[in-house]
């Protein structure tokens, strides 16, 4: 019985759908008849169907074809994307970057210091420069030290370059 009473609830549905109502709106005094409209339920279904289905078209145009799109979830631009990743590749170049001048500073720092590196191997390589200061380097020491290798680099090459002169001047000249 129950699905005999299913197909005749259906029954029902699809005869009101098809019957026509009439609405008319008359005048107070006369009774005349100023409006009159035939209102079907059927066409009231597809007219409120048609506007929606047009509507959450427009809205979806709306979506994809402004920026508004790029608010939702997942719906990021592509261009966008492939920015975040070559920027987060950058970053971890600069990290590498930057870790590889720490430990090179380090170095630095114990050699002119003079500090023998085989003392220090099992220590971490960054923080062993660090733990110095850069105040230690800027002694008057380090000033001088500066300025006497200053002083032998310009004696080196102004021997360099005579010595190149000389060999220059004294090469036999071909016949």
């Amino acid at each position: 019985m129950k699905p005999f009473r299913f197909v005749r609830l259906l029954v029902d549905f699809w005869r009101k759908m098809r019957l026509d109502y009439r609405l008319i709106v008359r005048s107070e005094g006369d009774l005349h008849a100023k409006v009159n409209i035939l209102l079907r339920p059927w066409n009231w279904l597809v007219l409120i169907s048609t506007f929606l289905v047009v509507g959450s078209l427009f809205f979806g145009a709306i979506l994809v074809y402004t920026p508004l799109g790029s608010y939702m979830p997942g719906n990021s631009r592509r261009k966008w994307e492939k920015q975040v990743v070559l920027q987060g590749q950058r970053i971890d170049s600069l990290e590498a970057y930057i870790l590889m001048n720490q430990r090179n500073m380090s170095v630095l720092r114990r050699e002119i210091l003079g500090e023998d590196s085989f003392k220090y191997k099992d220590l971490p390589k960054p923080d062993v420069g660090y733990s110095y200061g850069i105040e230690l380097l800027d002694t008057a020491l380090g000033r001088a030290d500066s300025l006497l290798r200053w002083e032998v680099e310009r004696e080196f090459a102004l021997q360099k370059a005579s010595k190149v002169r000389g060999q220059d001047t004294k090469t036999p000249q071909k016949p």
